[in-house]
């Protein structure tokens, strides 16, 4: 097979590119806000075929396919490699840093490992995110760390997330890892109350509300908010002005969903919906994300051979500097990346006794 050659850029990482690879133009008044990819292969997500063309960029803005640089970008040679879009993860869990519970990460190591996790999206080509469920103080502090300069995709947002009391997502439900945690809403008082906490934050594009009895087994095991505090929890979120996702997993939480008007479903159902549920959602436009990878990820805890694969491999190189203008997080320390093997092992363990 011929080896194949990509890169997958967005303009929003383009001065990311920029600071690492490009080189001054022979043009003294070269600047900063200039740049020119050249011998780029383009596919622009239009369904046209790919095309060799240069692109121009100033100001972190396309302005130009094809045209000559302009003498005073700094140019970077693709090189025949391939140029996309920004690529969207429609739902991932930044505070969630994967693998923290089994290794008991403190604080400062989860911090450290979100802000090397936000460089890693960019680094795959993904310049957008949905953070599908966040709590305020995390939000804050990605916030203020892309602000610095910090290397990362826009994160747009899930706030707040409401929880009934003893549900999904409440005291013990999650583990550690989950910190900081956002407050159980068991009244109207408790909904006001976590707006409030999300004040003054943007690119929040809607709330998400636990619906999840349990995981698919015979006993539920979480309680799910009455029907009274649905009817607050979706006036509010009108009053905001925010779409409601729902986290389901049986078609129980769908009927909820369907109860609050919601705008989506954050993971596939679990079980089959009717065709009477699956005609109402093509009518009421209901969205679905799927989130397949959680049912990989599940079997990946009894084919640990999967873990081998190149693709499972592939890590995000380091630039240099230590500063957060550098994107860098400086080093990492080995121990926070513990084998694989044995991390998937351990939970495999834990499930099957």
């Amino acid at each position: 097979m011929a080896r194949v050659r990509s890169l997958m850029f967005s303009m929003a990482v383009v001065f990311a590119v920029h600071a690492v690879f490009a080189q001054p133009a022979d043009d003294p008044a070269a600047g900063d806000d200039a740049l020119a990819i050249i011998n780029a292969r383009v596919v622009d997500g239009t369904g046209a075929p790919a095309r060799h063309t240069s692109i121009g960029i100033r100001d972190g803005v396309i302005v130009s396919l094809g045209d000559t640089p302009s003498g005073d970008a700094r140019v970077f040679d693709a090189q025949g490699l391939t140029v996309l879009p920004g690529l969207i993860d429609s739902h991932v869990h930044f505070q969630a840093v994967p693998g923290a519970v089994h290794r008991q990460d403190d604080a400062e190591t989860r911090r450290t490992l979100m802000r090397h996790h936000l460089r890693a999206h960019v680094a795959n080509g993904v310049t957008t995110v949905l953070d599908a469920a966040i709590a305020s103080e995390a939000l804050r502090e990605i916030r203020a760390y892309l602000a610095a300069g910090g290397v990362g995709p826009r994160v747009m947002a899930l706030g707040p997330t409401f929880h009934n009391p003893g549900g999904y997502m409440d005291g013990a439900a999650l583990s550690a890892y989950w910190a900081p945690r956002s407050r159980a809403s068991a009244t109207p008082e408790d909904v006001e109350a976590l707006y409030c906490e999300y004040e003054g934050i943007e690119d929040l594009v809607g709330v998400k509300v636990a619906a999840t009895h349990g995981f698919g087994g015979p006993f539920d095991i979480y309680e799910t908010h009455s029907p009274e505090m649905l009817v607050v929890i979706r006036e509010r979120a009108r009053d905001h002005e925010r779409a409601i996702y729902v986290h389901v997993n049986d078609n129980r939480g769908v009927d909820i969903a369907f109860d609050l008007g919601a705008h989506a479903l954050t993971h596939l159902v679990l079980e089959r919906p009717s065709d009477e549920r699956l005609d109402r959602m093509h009518r009421t436009n209901l969205h679905v994300i799927p989130t397949l990878y959680v049912y990989e990820s599940f079997a990946m805890r009894y084919q640990l051979a999967s873990l081998d694969a190149p693709r499972a491999r592939l890590t995000a190189r380091r630039s240099a500097g230590n500063g957060a203008g550098s994107g860098s997080l400086g080093p990492v320390p080995q121990e926070l990346h513990p084998d694989r093997r044995a991390l998937h092992a351990r939970m495999a363990r834990r499930l099957v006794g």
